[in-house]
């Protein structure tokens, strides 16, 4: 989103300040400038990037113009550097649905719809703990996981996590609540 401060007087100095409406320009390799706008931005003073890959630098700056078409416009502003940079978690993984066996409980789960999912984390805890052991140091591309490492008679819970190309992570899944062996005496 880039913003700016709207100009307080005109090129010869002269005020109020007559705008019509901004465009915003960004530079290409060669240096040169691109119009992104397809129309004057009237009145407002922001703009919304929508065209851009993650891990991109990209340059803009904006001019004033005091009509709509031609352009009469202002001398271009500072250009600023954006350098994009995705920090946007994917979702929290659903349908966490288990198959319990006499030595092992395996899990399975929905696969993410984000396009960048790199894998997933797969977390344990024994009820009564709060804190959750990460079962999957290496995160796992698979929607499912057998884990071996059980006990008889213990209430487990388990929970797995998202993680996109960038390394972002999602919140945790639902709990699931797996039970080993019969509890009865």
């Amino acid at each position: 989103e880039l913003k700016w401060t709207p100009p307080e007087k005109n090129i010869d100095d002269s005020t109020p300040p007559i705008i019509e409406g901004y465009n915003i320009y960004r530079l290409n390799e060669e240096g040169d400038p691109e119009r992104q706008n397809q129309m004057l931005l009237t009145p407002r003073n922001n703009y919304s990037i929508s065209q851009f890959e993650f891990g991109e630098t990209y340059y803009y700056f904006i001019r004033a113009s005091a009509t709509r078409y031609p352009f009469y416009e202002s001398d271009d502003s500072d250009i600023v550097e954006i350098e994009t940079k995705d920090v946007f978690p994917p979702a929290a993984p659903e349908g966490l649905v288990s198959i319990v066996g006499e030595n092992f409980v395996s899990l399975t789960w929905e696969a993410n719809k984000e396009k960048d999912t790199a894998g997933y984390k797969v977390w344990r805890r024994e009820q009564g703990e709060k804190q959750y052991e990460l079962l999957t140091p290496d995160p796992i591309t698979e929607t499912v996981f057998n884990d071996q490492k059980i006990e008889k008679k213990v209430a487990y819970f388990y929970a797995v996590s998202a993680l996109d190309m960038n390394n972002n992570e999602s919140k945790r899944s639902e709990d699931l609540k797996v039970t080993i062996g019969n509890f009865m005496p």
